[in-house]
């Protein structure tokens, strides 16, 4: 399994990465800030299925961030 640092990275031209807060069996969890409102966002990475062509290490679901 390759791991890849992705603090700092920018999703879908909108959504910085800011940290990673969290992983498990399925993937990692990020805090990400949106910057075109300013509000934040948990990204969750999950890795590829193999059923599917791999054309990149994996996708994102983002969804409202409401504190920890």
């Amino acid at each position: 399994m390759i791991i890849i640092n992705l603090t700092g990275m920018i999703l879908k031209m909108r959504y910085c990465i800011l940290e990673q807060v969290g992983a498990g069996g399925e993937g990692h969890l990020y805090l990400a800030r949106d910057m075109e409102l300013g509000n934040y966002w948990a990204v969750k990475e999950l890795p590829l299925r193999k059923s599917v062509k791999p054309d990149c290490c994996g996708f994102w679901n983002i969804h409202p961030f409401h504190g920890w």
